[in-house]
């Protein structure tokens, strides 16, 4: 995996390449006892603009010159894995996908060129909003309980091979200040506005406009809520 902590050499996440070779990866290869797989693609990340179908941000060991190939061609906008799994809740099985769109020559040709046969794409979804997927290919089909359990450790692969890149540059994407960070962190452990004052030196007026700012940041219904985003985006701990 990319060693994304080099600070002279990625300043933002505009700076880290978007598409990122896995190549030996100890966790992966712990993923793949649970159940077999021969690709893997962790694709987005909960950070506008590198949400999937944006601006590319992915994690792979699937060919790159497949995946060049993919991205130049844009066969996202005719591949029926995509097009169903774009608004679907559950798995999606490219055979079955298939059943429904059918899939260009080009891509066909290239799938087969590549050997990756039998995907698998599994969204990952915040509310309404697919931000991510990971897709598994295999030579051989993935049974029903397969399937269930990828789709219960894809969240955790995802959460694995991104953790570098949302812990660094989160913060700084979102355009989030100290003052912001640090009223949600004392608000993360149950500090009033008042308590959040006292401990940090602001004033309550100032502690209430940053949570409401970083709210809004947070793209947030509340205060609740945004201390919620933050820790799920490892922004606070």
């Amino acid at each position: 995996m990319l060693d994304v902590t080099n600070e002279t050499e990625f300043v933002d996440m505009r700076s880290v390449p978007p598409i990122r070779p896995l190549r030996e990866n100890a966790f992966i290869a712990r993923m793949r006892l649970a159940v077999q797989f021969d690709r893997i693609a962790v694709s987005g990340l909960d950070l506008p603009p590198f949400q999937i179908g944006a601006y590319r941000s992915i994690d792979t060991d699937f060919p790159l010159s497949f995946i060049d190939a993919y991205i130049a061609e844009r066969h996202h906008l005719t591949d029926p894995l995509y097009i169903v799994g774009r608004n679907s809740l559950d798995p999606v099985i490219d055979a079955e996908a298939r059943r429904q769109y059918p899939l260009t020559d080009r891509l066909a040709r290239l799938l087969e060129f590549h050997d990756i046969h039998h995907r698998v794409f599994f969204p990952l979804r915040r509310g309404e909003l697919m931000f991510a997927a990971v897709t598994v290919t295999r030579g051989t089909p993935f049974s029903a309980d397969e399937i269930d359990a990828l789709k219960v450790l894809s969240p955790v692969m995802h959460f694995e091979l991104t953790k570098e890149l949302m812990q660094r540059f989160a913060a700084q994407t979102l355009k989030l200040t100290e003052g912001e960070l640090l009223c949600l962190r004392l608000s993360s452990l149950g500090m009033t506005s008042e308590q959040i004052g006292l401990k940090s030196g602001y004033k309550t007026e100032t502690v209430n406009t940053y949570l409401k700012i970083a709210t809004r940041k947070l793209d947030s219904k509340n205060r609740t809520h945004a201390v919620a985003e933050a820790i799920r985006r490892k922004l606070i701990g």
